[in-house]
């Protein structure tokens, strides 16, 4: 976020190198600890893998916390260095390690919404913190030319890929909406 808002391309890069290499090395964790242990494929995955594959609305304002935490932390040094970590890992990892772990349990389609929720979180966090440094006065460089560099067309990116993500998650959401309704219908017919 600040790479982008900095108006750095080289520095943009370079961090997105390291969170794709992090992104697969996390993924890859999460398939190769069962294949080390020849866990059975036919085990039934429990509640905390499953919940990251089905992500909703709800995981957005998780990650705009997160981001928002991440760089309040950036920018006021006197508030606990340790929140941005724990919040940025408590919406990132789970999800990646949870579509490492549906991989291996060849459930492709519960793995791609796991994907999808961390994409989701990690737009939101770059976006979130794009924002907030944008608010407490970051600026971008100028130029050699003395043109300044602008930030817009990272911001606009950022937030062009959380739109992206928002229209599955409102999908997600909405059926989720509306399976809890036929459940509250069921069980109302059979209580009566």
């Amino acid at each position: 976020a600040a790479a982008i808002v900095m108006g750095w391309p080289a520095r943009q890069l370079q961090q997105l190198a390291m969170v794709s290499g992090s992104v697969v090395l996390a993924i890859g964790l999460g398939y190769g600890l069962p294949w080390l242990f020849n866990v059975p494929r036919d085990l039934t995955l429990p509640h905390e893998v499953l919940a990251r594959a089905q992500p909703g609305l709800a995981d957005l304002l998780v990650a705009l916390a997160a981001g928002f935490a991440a760089a309040y932390i950036l920018v006021w040094r006197e508030a606990v260095s340790a929140l941005p970590g724990v919040a940025i890992a408590v919406s990132l990892v789970p999800p990646l390690s949870a579509c490492g772990v549906l991989l291996y349990f060849l459930d492709i389609e519960s793995a791609g919404r796991a994907f999808l929720l961390f994409f989701t979180n990690f737009a939101v966090i770059v976006l979130t913190a794009c924002a907030v440094f944008l608010a407490t006065g970051f600026r971008p460089a100028v130029a050699g030319s003395g043109t300044r560099i602008s930030a817009a067309p990272g911001v606009l990116l950022a937030a062009a890929l959380v739109l992206i993500a928002a229209v599955p998650l409102v999908t997600h959401t909405m059926e989720r909406l509306a399976q809890a309704r036929e459940m509250i219908l069921a069980t109302e017919a059979i209580t009566n």
